[in-house]
C-alpha cells in the first residue's frame, strides 16, 4: 500500500467516523440513562426484596402492632410499589439518601464525615500498590532484556 492511498483513507475516514459518532451520540445517551434507570429499579427492588420488616426494625424489638404501624407509615411503605419507586427517585434527585440504621443521622452527613478517611485509605493504597508495581515492572523488563538478544532490523 502507497503512502497516498494511506492518507487518502484517513482523510475520508476521519470525518465519517466523526458523523457516525455524532450521529450515535443520542443513542449512547439514551442508553445510558435507561441504564441508570434500571439500575435504580434493581437496587429498589432488591431492597425491598430483602428478608424482615424495615418498619418493625425501626421501630425495635419491643415495639407493638400500632407502633410499627406508625413507622410502617412514616417511612411510606404503606403505599402502592409504583408510588414508593417515585418517592425512591425523588429523594435520589434531591440527595435524600435517608436515614442510617446504626446512628439514625442522614446517611449524607455519614458519608461527607467518612469521606476523608476513606479518600486517604484509597490514596495510600494507590501509592503502595505503584511503590510496589513499578519497580517490579522495571525488574521484569530488564531481565528479559537481559535473556533476549538484540535484533537489528
Amino acid at each position: 500500500m502507497n503512502l497516498d492511498h494511506s492518507i487518502l483513507t484517513i482523510i475520508t475516514f476521519v470525518p465519517l467516523a466523526g458523523a457516525i459518532v455524532l450521529a450515535l451520540l443520542p443513542d449512547r445517551d439514551r442508553i445510558q440513562q435507561w441504564s441508570a434507570l434500571a439500575v435504580t429499579l434493581i437496587t429498589f427492588l432488591l431492597t425491598r426484596a430483602l428478608p424482615g420488616d424495615p418498619a418493625a426494625y425501626f421501630a425495635g424489638p419491643a415495639a407493638t402492632k400500632e407502633a410499627i404501624e406508625q413507622v410502617r407509615i412514616k417511612l411510606g411503605l404503606d403505599k402502592p410499589l409504583i408510588v414508593q419507586f417515585g418517592q425512591y427517585i425523588s429523594d435520589l434527585g434531591h440527595l435524600n439518601l435517608g436515614t442510617s440504621l446504626t446512628t439514625g443521622q442522614p446517611v449524607l452527613t455519614e458519608l461527607e464525615n467518612r469521606l476523608p478517611a476513606s479518600a486517604e485509605l484509597t490514596l495510600f493504597g494507590l501509592i503502595l500498590s505503584m511503590a510496589i508495581a513499578i519497580p517490579l515492572g522495571i525488574l521484569a523488563a530488564v531481565k528479559r532484556a537481559r535473556r533476549e538478544p538484540a535484533q537489528d532490523d
